[in-house]
């Protein structure tokens, strides 16, 4: 009996030796986007993840405490440094807390655009993360969801319009956002790249 194509591809990346040839064979044509399967070919396929099981979850177990230390020194760290007494969001000091703060929501707001301008169905920008950093440095740690600062909303505008006696009306016109995300994930749940310190 032949194993379909998305079965010989679970099989090789979930054997004890990954055959990489057989992989780029098989995915030459793409691969599966469910259940993680892609990003864990391209894992193998760029050299990341080593083809030995054993080493394997060396490998993963190294860079997951290299990216917790990672996070603790470029996120937690700076965040928990004191501010500056005079430091306000009208400040103008360009190394201040505020004109940091402004800049990070730019660059949020374009890693939004960016991952909606990808492809939004994608597994990927769909399932909650695995490591989120409750998971990674405990409930002690305040931790608050990236999305609430990289998502727009949309500001309501009214029309103006005088009647005959002169009396002003004001008349709501109607939004639309393409920003707004067609799928949301329950609450408590965070998808990729949405946790802030």
């Amino acid at each position: 009996m032949k194993c379909s194509r998305h079965e010989q591809i679970l099989n090789i990346i979930n054997g004890e030796n990954v055959n990489i040839e057989e992989l780029k064979r098989l995915s030459i044509d793409g691969c599966p986007d469910s259940n993680g399967i892609r990003s864990r070919v391209w894992k193998f396929l760029l050299n990341y993840l080593p083809c030995n099981f054993e080493k394997r979850q060396e490998r993963v177990t190294f860079n997951r405490q290299q990216y917790v230390g990672y996070v603790k020194e470029f996120v937690f760290e700076s965040c928990m440094a004191d501010a500056m007494p005079a430091d306000h969001p009208l400040n103008l000091e360009p190394d201040g807390n505020w004109i940091t703060f402004f800049r990070d929501n730019e660059m949020l707001l374009q890693i939004n655009k960016d991952c909606q301008r990808l492809c939004p169905d994608f597994d990927f920008f769909r399932r909650p993360t695995e490591f989120s950093c409750f998971s990674l440095f405990g409930k002690d740690v305040p931790v608050g969801v990236l999305r609430r600062r990289g998502e727009t909303s949309t500001l309501q505008s009214h029309s103006l319009n005088k009647n005959l006696v002169g009396v002003t009306n004001m008349i709501r016109l109607s939004t639309y956002s393409p920003f707004q995300p067609n799928c949301r994930l329950s609450s408590g749940l965070v998808s990729q790249f949405e946790e802030e310190k």
